[in-house]
């Protein structure tokens, strides 16, 4: 009998209940045998486990390898050409329509009266920048410093290929006008014309500078014709702004600092430093140069000399008389002294203008002269600036030219000019007009000859037969060497030239990386160069005179090297002189070089030939300077028997009156 209130449902819901579970459960189970596989999804692709690992160790590997890849393409981006688009744009008008409306009236100025500027309105300009003026060429030789081409390697391809780097060079001086500058970019080119001034504001300020020295220089042919002009390399190891410039691709902000660069370093730029020298005479501008004409100036040497002397004897006198006076009569003394050496202040100073520094002497006396700072440019009226052209070959003869660059004034500013004379404004660099060429100078060659002597065979018996004397000059250690022989006809004019032995000298003087040079632990550094010259590079020589590496108790050696010209003595040969008061006659060598030719040598033409006189000088100049100097003695006032002490005190040596002036 069925249970009251319970229906069929409820008596059997558990059992539906657990055969639903049980079914879902082996549905579960079942699924796990004949259901789809577990994939993961790896890029674009869904992968089971089995496959996914190895298709990402694929992907790892993929990537690696474009990590690792050296030659990289980037992607293509279109060019945008965005100076052309403000170009456009800069230069359409600024209204919509070429005319505006206008009801009003105009009051005040005008439009026309308004200043123009150049800026959109297709101006036209004339640049032209003055040339320099008064240029001056001299011809210098020295031995260069070794550590000038260990710091600038590129220089040794134009020095000597062992020590001593003996180097003859040229420089060249010139004057520029600023202010001959700024009037011309103030200038109308061409008044009521089409050009204009170029504005203003496009080169005020320290925007217009002077880049860079350019020298060019023309070779003398065999038939006194003159080469086309070649532009000279530019000094290695010095600052080189052109070269920077061309170094990099242009553009205004590189321009910016190179002309920043040019005003900081203005006297690098326009009077740049010649090499450091280890044997020879100063470097001097050759304007100083030309003034000084040391050969000939050995009478004014000898006369400042004599002053010198006096000067000192009068001065070594009131010292002493100062010692012994009462303080009323050392006040008269006092004021003699001061006298007296302002006086030998001057000598000194002229002296070492002269090429003959004063042993001892104040810095003061014998310092290079303070550099002289320029001031802006477009306000200087003249600015000295030089150059150096140490390409020169011996025996060749050229003639120079000066050519400044400078910072261009309209460069950028190619929107403001017309479209035909954009060109103008592309270059960063505007060169002026070029100088007067110099006067014609030649690089002597490597040795020299010179006739000093000769006699015909006339007197054979008597005199040896015709024969000659001749001097013999090689430039070695900055200076001029000489040698003499003796010639027969037939004879070559051969020989040996007495020079210093600068080897055990030059191996004290070492600089890193030369192997011409023996390595030192230390070398001199600083005091004065042999001759005269002051220490200013990275390597300084030994003190003049005496002694080889500083050593005074060991003398500098000497050694023999040949020289040779390749001719020979052919005859000498007898001739009346006219208006002469010796024994009527004058000699002639005749001397014939190896390609046949025949020339005459007169040995009182030669022994008074400039060219003789400067060689001849520096050789005694280079005796002088390895000569062991002697020691000087203290100058002891003489006192005669009965002299009272003269404050006023004489100035020559035997009491007289001082002849140094003042």
């Amino acid at each position: 009998m069925a249970l009251k209130g319970i229906n069929s449902f409820e008596q059997h819901v558990e059992k539906i209940f657990v055969a639903v579970i049980g079914a879902a459960v082996l549905g579960i189970v079942a699924w796990q045998f004949v259901g789809p596989k577990n994939t993961v999804k790896v890029g674009p692709k869904d992968l089971s486990y089995d496959l996914a690992y190895p298709e990402i160790e694929r992907k790892a590997r993929e990537v690696q390898g474009k990590m690792q890849q050296t030659e990289v393409n980037p992607p293509a981006v279109p060019a945008v050409e965005q100076f052309a688009a403000f170009t456009t744009k800069y230069r359409a008008p600024v209204a919509v329509q070429p005319r505006l409306a206008w009801g009003g009236d105009v009051r005040g100025a005008r439009i026309e009266d308004a200043p123009t500027t150049g800026i959109g309105e297709g101006q036209s300009v004339a640049l032209t920048i003055p040339a320099p003026a008064s240029p001056v060429a001299m011809v210098y030789m020295a031995t260069i410093s070794p550590g000038e081409a260990t710091e600038a390697p590129e220089l040794k391809k134009y020095l000597p290929a062992e020590l001593p780097y003996d180097k003859a060079g040229v420089s060249v001086e010139a004057t520029f006008s600023g202010v001959a500058l700024r009037k011309a970019l103030e200038a109308d080119p061409d008044g009521p014309g089409p050009a204009k001034p170029i504005p203003a504001f496009w080169w005020t300020g320290d925007s217009t500078q002077i880049l860079g020295i350019r020298l060019e220089r023309s070779e003398r042919r065999v038939d006194g014709t003159w080469s086309d002009p070649v532009v000279v390399p530019a000094m290695p190891g010095r600052l080189d702004i052109l070269a920077e410039i061309a170094k990099e691709p242009v553009n205004p902000n590189l321009l910016r600092d190179m002309v920043k660069l040019a005003t900081e370093s203005s006297t690098q730029v326009r009077r740049p430093q010649y090499y450091s020298i280890m044997f020879g005479e100063d470097w001097t501008p050759p304007t100083e140069a030309g003034k000084d004409a040391k050969a000939g100036n050995q009478q004014e040497i000898t006369t400042e000399k004599r002053k010198l002397a006096d000067v000192d004897g009068a001065i070594a006198r009131l010292k002493e008389q100062a010692t012994k006076a009462s303080e009323q009569s050392k006040k008269a003394i006092e004021k003699s002294l001061a006298r007296y050496e302002a006086d030998r202040q001057k000598i000194v100073e002229r002296l070492a203008e002269l090429g003959e520094p004063v042993e001892g002497a104040t810095a003061a006396a014998v310092a290079e002269k303070p550099e002289v700072v320029d001031g802006p440019l477009l306000q200087a009226e003249s600015v000295r600036v030089w150059s150096h052209d140490v390409t020169a070959e011996r025996g060749k003869t050229y003639r120079y030219r000066v050519i400044l660059a400078l910072s261009n004034p309209i460069y950028g500013h190619g929107a403001g000019l017309k479209p035909e004379e954009e060109e103008k404004a592309k270059n960063p660099i505007a060169l002026s007009t070029p100088s007067p060429w110099t006067a014609p100078v030649k690089i002597p060659d490597d040795s020299y000859y010179f006739i000093t002597s000769a006699q015909d065979g006339g007197n054979a018996r008597q005199l040896g037969g015709a024969r000659a004397a001749a001097e013999l000059y090689k430039f070695f250690g900055g200076y001029w060497r000489k040698g003499t022989i003796s010639l027969e006809p037939g004879d070559a004019i051969a020989g040996t030239v007495r020079v210093p032995d600068l080897d055990r000298l030059l191996a004290t003087i070492s600089e890193p990386g030369d192997p011409n040079i023996a390595p030192q632990a230390e070398r001199p550094s600083g005091g004065r160069l042999a001759g005269g010259g002051t220490a200013r590079g990275p390597a300084a020589s030994p003190p003049a005179g005496g002694a080889a590496g500083g050593d005074k108790s060991e003398p500098i050696r000497f050694k023999e090297v040949p020289v040779s010209r390749d001719a020979f003595l052919l005859d000498v040969a007898a001739i009346p002189a006219e208006g002469r008061n010796t024994t009527g006659v004058q000699f002639q060598a005749y001397i014939r070089d190896r390609n046949g030719n025949i020339s005459v040598r007169v040995p009182d033409t030669d022994r008074s030939s400039p060219e003789y006189q400067a060689i001849s000088h520096s050789a005694a100049k280079g005796e002088e300077v390895v000569r062991p100097k002697e020691e000087k003695k203290p100058v002891v006032p003489q006192t005669r028997p009965g002299e009272q002490p003269n404050p006023a005190g004489g100035g020559g040596r035997g009491g007289g009156k001082s002849t140094g002036g003042g």
